[in-house]
């Protein structure tokens, strides 16, 4: 479990004379603030991932098969997915990019606002998921993208997705 804690004015970005301000965790220039490219279970809570970027998944990029993904009383805000040179999803998920990923996820009581992508996904942008997804209490709000400004459903198979008391 990853809890109280706060990520901010990070960059995962590759340039010629090497990786610059990474965060916790950096790799293809994807995520900016955090990864999480696991098989085991994750649980966050009461995180704030502030002002990162990336070229996909600005502040949160999840690529795993692990049973569960948790992420409560949390928020994810002026992150960016910018266009580079490095992948073909660049410019993918200001906030939050979710790719290849069958498990149940959970976001409680979180906040994806202020965020902004290039290209697709400003807020949360999912890529050939195969979830179950339960959004309880979340903002989803004042993203950016050319398209899906606040979420974004590519060639995904989301099994069900309940949103309760939440407002997109």
């Amino acid at each position: 479990a990853v809890g109280n804690s706060n990520v901010s004015k990070c960059s995962s970005r590759v340039g010629g004379s090497g990786t610059r301000g990474i965060g916790l965790i950096s790799a293809l220039n994807v995520g900016g603030g955090w990864i999480v490219a696991t098989s085991v279970n994750v649980s966050m809570y009461n995180v704030v991932i502030d002002n990162c970027s990336a070229d996909t998944g600005g502040g949160l990029y999840i690529d795993s098969d692990s049973s569960l993904f948790s992420i409560s009383d949390s928020t994810i805000r002026f992150c960016r997915a910018v266009m580079g040179d490095s992948l073909t999803l660049s410019g993918y998920g200001g906030g939050i990019f979710l790719y290849q990923s069958n498990r149940n996820m959970q976001f409680t009581n979180c906040t994806i606002s202020n965020n902004y992508a290039d290209r697709v996904g400003g807020g949360l942008m999912m890529y050939y998921n195969n979830s179950y997804i339960t959004f309880a209490g979340v903002l989803i709000g004042e993203n950016q993208a050319i398209d899906g400004a606040g979420v974004y459903l590519d060639e995904s198979n989301i099994g069900v997705m309940f949103i309760a008391a939440d407002s997109v």
